[in-house]
């Protein structure tokens, strides 16, 4: 193993710290490695060269055997016999007769409030000493426990003042609500008192009637985005993890937009590149809206008569989702703009559906909340192409 920077974490990384999610593997670890053949004197040298150093990882022929933490080492070694004992053998000898018990070994995908939980669960005596680290190629790694301490709390601090800008969120979307629904709801009043006097449902009253009811869409997709985004607000700390099928999440969502799609006279082209079935953890529910926000977007903004194609394949350690349509793309002062809250961009629905500028600002949110990513390019020919990418965590064990 390689030695990596042996410094602790300074204030300015700290603090540039902005999510709330943040894992083991974001700090900074130590990898610093001893042959159990090497002689016991060499770890005091190891350890006065870098004060920092919070332990060192033992091997046998580059293999990983165990640990020795420093604070534990040097009260072992502060007794009266014990340097007289060790002094001049080989680490090996030490190891067998002292090894590292009561240690917490932690995969380095483990969230930092979670890690923070487990390690005042552990013994007094044992709550102060460094975190062993499993990273996902293998290695074996530690971290001081006092640096997941201090990250721990500058959480505790980014997350008051997330909940601050909840709050100021909620007065945004009152203040939304109170603007853009009232017209809305004004246009259901005025065509229902016109049904009401005339007393009869003619033609003329037929058409008032399919006015009333599109004007009750319009609203019940408002409130629906407004309540969506205030919850995902709320609730982005408290995701609903299960492991779930993805492959069928998305071909139920296909069959759904399909029937909408028809009404356009659309086409859902589905190409599905997964031989079998792929499992994700996350939030189901979420990621469903995710789906079928993107879906619902590429029918609504393409035009009659349009083929929509959606493709799933694994690409690495990521499952992605492609969903290509042919409305009229994006300009570069949308691409700047898209996944902002509230956001009218240039294109507009093409059968007059409504729109509130809040489904792709949901979207992003709820991928970031899932350490996704989502992409988007314009098509060439006209349309665009936004692309889900949502990590697999054991690839092995989620395709069937």
């Amino acid at each position: 193993m390689k030695d990596s920077v042996s410094t602790t974490l300074s204030n300015e990384y700290i603090f540039s710290i902005t999510d709330i999610n943040v894992s083991l593997e974001n700090l900074r670890l130590f990898d610093k490695s001893l042959d159990i053949s090497s002689k016991l004197n060499v770890i005091f040298d190891v350890f006065k060269l870098d004060p920092d150093l919070p332990g060192i990882i033992l091997t046998d022929n580059g293999k990983y055997v165990d640990v020795i933490f420093r604070t534990r080492f040097f009260e072992l070694m502060s007794l009266s016999f014990m340097l007289e004992l060790f002094n001049n053998k080989q680490i090996l000898r030490f190891y067998k007769d002292y090894p590292t018990d009561n240690k917490l070994v932690l995969p380095s995908y483990t969230l930092i409030v979670k890690a923070v939980e487990l390690i005042l669960q552990r013994d007094k005596l044992y709550v102060n000493e460094p975190v062993v680290v499993e990273c996902g190629d293998g290695t074996i790694k530690i971290v001081d426990v006092y640096q997941v301490l201090l990250v721990h709390n500058h959480i505790h601090m980014l997350t008051v003042e997330q909940l601050k800008e909840v709050n100021s969120f909620k007065d945004e979307v009152l203040h939304i609500a109170a603007h853009d629904i009232k017209n809305p709801i004004q246009g259901i009043m005025g065509f229902t008192t016109i049904i009401e006097e005339d007393g009869n449902l003619d033609n003329s009253m037929m058409r008032c009637a399919g006015l009333i009811k599109k004007s009750a869409s319009h609203i019940l997709e408002i409130i629906s985005d407004l309540l969506n985004s205030a919850v995902t607000q709320i609730h982005k700390h408290s995701l609903n993890i299960s492991d779930f099928n993805i492959c069928e999440v998305l071909n139920e969502v296909i069959l759904h937009e399909q029937k909408v799609a028809e009404r356009k006279n659309q086409i859902i082209r589905f190409r599905d590149f997964i031989e079998g079935i792929c499992f994700l953890e996350g939030d189901k529910l979420k990621i469903t809206e995710v789906i079928e926000n993107l879906l619902s977007n590429a029918i609504k903004y393409s035009k009659f008569n349009a083929e929509i194609e959606v493709t799933s394949e694994i690409v690495g350690r990521n499952y992605n989702i492609i969903i290509a349509d042919r409305g009229p793309g994006f300009t570069e002062r949308d691409k700047k703009n898209i996944f902002g809250k509230f956001q009218r961009l240039s294109a507009t629905p093409t059968g007059g559906e409504a729109s509130t500028g809040l489904g792709l600002y949901i979207v992003k949110t709820i991928i970031d909340l899932h350490n996704g990513q989502i992409l988007l390019e314009n098509r060439p020919g006209g349309g665009s192409i936004f692309t889900i990418e949502l990590p697999i965590k054991n690839l092995s064990k989620r395709i069937l």
